[in-house]
């Protein structure tokens, strides 16, 4: 997900050192972030990576287990898990 982003940056930097006025930079910024998934999922990247670096990884865990939900509770059902105390 890092690399997304920072692949993402990187084209827009590109894009800003090209001899180009602020109108036309702008719209070749909105083609590049649209062309990767609109503004809304790539802040919703930014932000699951910024709290995955401040100790929070449940966002970044989150999209992967939870078509899995269901099953991994059954799974906890199945072994049965209890206090060691």
């Amino acid at each position: 997900m890092e690399e997304s982003l920072i692949g993402v940056l990187g084209q827009l930097l590109n894009q800003a050192k090209d001899d180009c006025n602020d109108q036309d930079l702008g719209l070749r910024m909105r083609q590049i972030l649209d062309a990767e998934g609109a503004v809304e999922r790539l802040g919703a990247q930014v932000e699951s990576v910024s709290a995955d670096h401040q100790g929070n990884d449940l966002p970044l865990l989150w999209p992967f287990h939870a078509d899995h939900r269901s099953v991994l509770f059954r799974v906890l059902e199945l072994i049965g898990p209890a206090p060691t105390t």
